[in-house]
Order: C-alpha cells, then structure tokens, then sequence
C-alpha cells in the first residue's frame, strides 16, 4: 500500500471516468437540437426564455410525465431520468425527482455542466419522500471536471455489478494546473449496494475541489467504504492536497448488518431454563457481527 493523501486508501487508484460527450440544450431549452439528438417528435417545440443565473430552470421527472413535454411546471413532468440526462445544466438550474419512484439509469454531469456557490445545479426530490436512483451496474450519480453541484433528499442504490466497482455518487477531477473546483454539497442522501458510498477524488497534481459539504447521510451495505476521499500520492518534497474546506457533519455508514439469529436465542434460553419459555424478544448478544467486504442492506 502506497502512502497517500487520502481519507480512506484500501484499493488503488482508478482510472478517470468517461468524459460526457453530446449534452444537448440547457436545462428546460427544448430546441431543435434536442429534438434530433433525443429522437423526439414535437411540431411546435417550446423554447422559453433563459432566466437569470441565479433563479436557473427548474425541471421535474416523474413517471407519470412525457418526454416529449418541456418539463418546466409539475404538471408537465419528463417521464425517465436517461432523457434528464441529455441536458446541460447552467447555473440555478434544479433537477426535481418525483418522491417516491425508482428511476433505473446514471446520472452524469461533466465539464459543461456548471454550478456556482452563489447559484448551484440542485438535484433534489419532490412531493411524499424521496426519489431513488437505482444504478444498473454503473454509478449513482456521476460527476466530472465540474462543480458547484448539491446533491439533496436522494436514495442511490446499486446491484451486483455496482458493487463490483462502481461508486454510489463520484466527484472526479483531473483537470491541470492543480485547479480546484468550488463548491459541493450531499445532503439528506441514503446509499447503498455500491463499491463505495460517496467518493471524492483527484487524479492530476494538487487538482480537486474545495468547499466539499457531506451531511446527514446513510452510507450502508457498500462493498469497501461509505465515504472515501482521495489525492495525488504523497511527495514529502512537495506535499499537495487534492481537496480544501471538507465539511462532515451527521454522516452514519457502516456494513450490511447479519440478520439476528432470534431461533437459536430462544433455544438457548429454554435450555438454560431447564426447558422454560425464552425470551420474547431477540437477545442483543445472538446478533452476529458486520460482515465486512459483502454488498448488502439495498432498499
């Protein structure tokens, strides 16, 4: 194992995730590149007028929707996250999930999707609950070369090949001269049944992110770790860091729990008690321990 300037180190780096190629237009833009690019077959496409930065559009999914539809107002949803995927997301734009469904597909944002602190991309749920983003052996939500992205209210779980490999929500940077991107924010999220929950990484020099906020998350039943953060290996001639302002607050991750063994507690009782009643609830001390290294705890 080599000495690295990470959080958590326990598998070698890997290599940088696929550049998003061929976004169309901007958030709630419906134009005729759009149109060919995702195959839709609109008459009169809807082309509203660009907002301010710091207000952006605001763009609903359910499964209730139509892809065909602008998107704009809840009442004319997209139907599947994979077409919220074609867009280019601006400053104060947000990505609103409908509370309670299960969208099958990746979320990836690349270079020419951009946030600010003062007006950040927010992908979030909407209505009762909270939106789940099931990852078909792939990551959750994928984020590469850009930042000023919140993550807010989502469930992310994966399945076997995600928990092979893949990482519930990536934040990867390696663009050069050692930039770091500002501002990122995972809140109120739960994710399970991936290699790792949350994973923040550098992969050229000093590059990384800054102002990094992770809180009130439920990082379980991941194959390695809940949360990893990582860097450029470690040069005593000239230390650098990947990432700056790192923020966790009320971050709870741990291992797929065994279920307990609540039979064989009972019969250990009756025997202790000379044939007796056991006890009706199931002894603490029959519970087995994590098992480490295993994916599990999916929803």
């Amino acid at each position: 194992m080599r000495k690295t300037n990470t959080s958590y180190v326990s598998v070698a780096r890997p290599s940088s995730p696929p550049v998003r190629r061929g976004r169309a237009a901007a958030c709630g833009v419906v134009t005729l590149l759009l149109l060919s690019t995702a195959g839709c077959d609109l008459p009169d496409p809807f082309v509203p007028a660009r907002p301010s930065a710091e207000r952006g559009h605001t763009c609903y999914v359910s499964p209730d929707g139509d892809d065909r539809n602008d998107g704009l107002p809840p009442a004319r949803p997209w139907r599947t996250l994979a077409h919220a995927d074609t867009v280019r997301f601006r400053p104060g734009d947000r990505l609103r999930l409908q509370g309670g469904a299960r969208h099958r597909v990746t979320l990836t944002i690349g270079a020419g999707d951009a946030g600010s602190s003062k007006a950040p991309v927010v992908i979030e749920s909407y209505g009762e609950g909270r939106a789940t983003i099931a990852a078909p052996g792939t990551a959750g939500i994928s984020v590469h070369n850009t930042a000023g992205i919140e993550v807010r209210g989502i469930v992310l779980v994966g399945d076997a090949r995600s928990c092979a490999r893949e990482d519930g929500i990536r934040f990867f940077s390696d663009l050069p001269r050692d930039r770091k991107l500002d501002h990122v924010v995972i809140s109120g999220v739960d994710v399970s049944r991936f290699r790792h929950g949350v994973r923040i990484g550098g992969g050229r020099g000093a590059t990384g992110f800054r102002h990094v906020t992770v809180k009130d998350a439920t990082l379980h039943g991941n194959k390695d770790a809940g949360l990893v953060t990582y860097g450029p290996d470690f040069d005593p001639e000239g230390p650098a860091c990947a990432h700056e302002k790192i923020t966790l607050v009320r971050i709870h991750a741990y291992p797929r729990q065994r279920p307990r063994r609540c039979g064989a507690a009972r019969r250990r009782a009756r025997r202790a008690n000379g044939g007796g009643p056991g006890p009706d609830r199931c002894d603490p001390g029959a519970a087995a321990g994590p098992a480490r290294g295993r994916c599990g705890g999916g929803r």
